[in-house]
């Protein structure tokens, strides 16, 4: 699939600037690494636990977990 994108000149400088400062990487790894971080599963806790990352997640992950206390 081929998508036409139109970024503000400040967002395109930002990016241009960053993807110099980090020439491992393409547009298109910063798309998926971007999509992958805002499609998480609703019930991340399963993933979490089994990753060894978390313990026990009391919030979903479309709550924005990171801003509940516990």
């Amino acid at each position: 699939m081929q998508k036409i994108i139109d970024l503000p000149d400040e967002l395109a400088e930002s990016l241009e600037i960053y993807l110099s400062e980090h020439p491992d990487e393409s547009i298109l790894s910063l798309i998926q690494s971007a999509l992958a971080m805002k499609w998480v599963p609703k019930d991340s806790a399963k993933l979490l636990q089994f990753a060894g990352i978390v313990s026990h997640a009391p919030h979903e992950a479309a709550d924005h977990a990171e801003d509940q206390e516990a």
